[in-house]
């Protein structure tokens, strides 16, 4: 497999950890906090994005797996960072969350390190 198929699958799996993420916040902003009570659990499991969400976590597995076999245990682990990045983007881009500095300086850093990891 290329290097570029391989920065491919990385990026579908950070993709779909950050949209995982990024539906399950959507429903708890709507739900209110997550309670232990059989009602809440119900109405939480017929909410469309949190399906969607649990959806793109079980999709992100296999292609983990499959990160796994093709580029190994550690580059993966590596790679699999580049999640951070996207999920911080998609933050500032769906609710409107303004970056630290030193966010924006740690996100940085692991795109450097991504870099240098895939050279």
């Amino acid at each position: 497999m290329s290097q570029a198929q391989t920065w491919l699958m990385a990026f579908c799996f950070a993709l779909l950890v950050s949209t995982a993420y990024t539906c399950f916040a959507l429903v708890f902003r709507r739900m209110g906090p997550p309670a232990v009570s059989i009602d809440y659990c119900v109405s939480l499991a017929l909410q469309p994005l949190f399906i969607a969400g649990l959806a793109c976590s079980f999709s992100s597995t296999f292609v983990r797996m499959a990160l796994f076999k093709v580029a190994g245990v550690s580059r993966t682990v590596l790679l699999s960072e580049l999640s951070v990045v996207i999920s911080l983007a998609m933050s500032v881009a769906i609710f409107r969350e303004r970056l630290s500095l030193r966010e924006v300086a740690g996100a940085l850093l692991i795109l450097t390190g991504l870099l240098l990891v895939g050279r």
